[in-house]
């Protein structure tokens, strides 16, 4: 998204997503288990218990910040994150 994420808390980041327009969710890092690293770290340990290792270059997703949405096709998601960052997504 941005590289200057790397230097935040991201336990303190808020997000809300927009879906055509309309805000249907919204949440927080620290929904993670806390911190989204905390919810990476416990998947890590919990691989680890069946000898399953997280490798360099895998793209992990710490969790669900907000509740999940329906999409169809057409429909335009724009997440808003702390500051103003936005990220869009349109399904087709």
């Amino acid at each position: 998204w941005e590289r200057a994420l790397l230097e935040e808390d991201l336990s303190t980041l808020g997000l809300v997503l927009y879906k055509n327009g309309e805000p249907v969710a919204q949440g927080a890092g620290a929904a993670c288990l806390g911190h989204p690293a905390k919810a990476v770290a416990w998947l890590a340990n919990a691989l680890a218990a069946f000898g399953v290792a997280l490798e360099p270059g895998e793209i992990v997703m710490s969790g669900a910040w907000a509740p999940v949405q329906p999409a169809s096709p057409g429909d335009l998601f724009t997440l808003v994150g702390t500051g103003g960052r936005a990220l869009s997504l349109r399904f087709v």
